[in-house]
Protein backbone atom coordinates (compact mmCIF):
# COMPACT_ATOMS: atom_id res chain seq x y z
CA UNK A 1 0.00 0.00 0.00
CA UNK A 2 2.89 2.69 0.76
CA UNK A 3 4.08 1.90 -2.89
CA UNK A 4 0.99 2.41 -4.16
CA UNK A 5 0.93 6.09 -2.22
CA UNK A 6 4.01 6.65 -3.34
CA UNK A 7 3.64 5.83 -7.29
CA UNK A 8 0.37 8.27 -6.35
CA UNK A 9 2.38 11.02 -4.79
CA UNK A 10 5.38 11.12 -7.33
CA UNK A 11 2.42 11.14 -10.10
CA UNK A 12 0.90 14.10 -8.94
CA UNK A 13 4.32 16.13 -8.25
CA UNK A 14 5.01 15.50 -11.58
CA UNK A 15 1.65 16.97 -12.53
CA UNK A 16 1.70 19.84 -10.72
CA UNK A 17 5.36 20.27 -11.59
CA UNK A 18 3.79 20.47 -15.27
CA UNK A 19 0.92 22.51 -14.23
CA UNK A 20 3.33 25.34 -12.94
CA UNK A 21 5.75 25.01 -15.79
CA UNK A 22 2.53 25.64 -18.00
CA UNK A 23 1.29 28.49 -16.00
CA UNK A 24 4.62 29.67 -16.27
CA UNK A 25 4.34 29.59 -19.64
CA UNK A 26 0.33 31.14 -20.26
CA UNK A 27 1.64 34.16 -18.24
CA UNK A 28 4.49 34.78 -20.36
CA UNK A 29 2.32 34.63 -23.06
CA UNK A 30 -0.15 36.67 -22.05
CA UNK A 31 2.82 39.25 -21.13
CA UNK A 32 4.06 38.71 -24.49
CA UNK A 33 0.39 39.42 -26.05
CA UNK A 34 -0.20 42.51 -23.80
CA UNK A 35 2.58 44.38 -25.42
CA UNK A 36 2.17 43.58 -28.94
CA UNK A 37 -1.24 44.70 -28.26
CA UNK A 38 -0.12 47.90 -26.95
CA UNK A 39 2.47 48.59 -29.55
CA UNK A 40 -0.32 48.02 -32.28
CA UNK A 41 -2.67 50.40 -30.37
CA UNK A 42 -0.23 52.73 -30.66
CA UNK A 43 0.49 52.34 -34.68
CA UNK A 44 -3.41 51.97 -34.63
CA UNK A 45 -3.19 55.43 -32.80
CA UNK A 46 -1.34 57.44 -35.02
CA UNK A 47 -2.64 56.37 -38.27
CA UNK A 48 -6.02 57.17 -37.17
CA UNK A 49 -5.09 60.17 -35.65
CA UNK A 50 -6.27 63.93 -37.27
CA UNK A 51 -3.34 65.79 -38.83
CA UNK A 52 -1.84 67.95 -36.45
CA UNK A 53 1.31 68.67 -37.97
CA UNK A 54 1.41 70.20 -41.39
CA UNK A 55 3.27 68.21 -43.89
CA UNK A 56 6.41 70.29 -45.16
CA UNK A 57 3.98 73.37 -46.36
Amino acid sequence: MDNLNQNIQSKLALEIAQLSLDKATLQAQVEQLQNQNAELQQQLDEATAPETQNKGE
